[in-house]
């Protein structure tokens, strides 16, 4: 099935992609693409949010903790987030609009999110865009023990 674990230790965003192996260096291109690929979609969701609407980042304790943890956090160390949202682009959305520059230039400083399959995933073109701005599919209803979780597991044990 499109998104499945082909248990070689590489991560299958989508019936044509190709495997990446998370104990191997990432080649170059790859970390080109992310990187362009947070500009553009941080930049829009700057323009949408901040620009032709009005966020506001409340000052305290908790938002320096996350900018803490974006900036000056290990190698080798996750970031998890948990965000509350009514729709699919809640999460990345705000996340683009408030992460700070800096961190939008370094896709190994930024997290990775989970999107369902069927909204994010659902063609090759999606594949890549998704898989380049560091989101890893998920079956919605899929439960727990769903193989695409270990891709997860294993972002998180290689420190993405």
């Amino acid at each position: 099935e499109a998104g499945e674990r082909a248990g070689d230790g590489g991560a299958v965003f989508g019936t044509n992609a190709r495997l990446l192996d998370l104990r191997d260096g990432e080649p170059a291109a790859l970390v080109a693409s992310r990187a362009f690929v947070m500009l553009v979609g941080a930049g829009v969701c700057k323009l949408l949010l901040g620009g032709l609407n009005t966020t506001v980042v409340e000052a305290g304790a908790e938002a320096d903790r996350l900018w803490e943890a974006v900036r000056g956090r290990e190698a080798g160390v996750p970031l998890i987030t948990v965000a509350n949202h009514e729709s699919t682009l809640d999460d990345p959305g705000m996340m683009g609009a408030i992460v700070p520059w800096d961190a939008v230039w370094d896709p190994q400083r930024m997290r990775w999110g989970i999107c369902t399959q069927e909204i994010c995933f659902p063609d090759t073109f999606r594949q890549v865009l998704m898989g380049a701005g560091q989101a890893l599919p998920i079956r919605r209803g899929g439960g727990i023990q769903q193989p695409l979780l270990l891709d997860v597991a294993r972002h998180v044990a290689a420190g993405h």
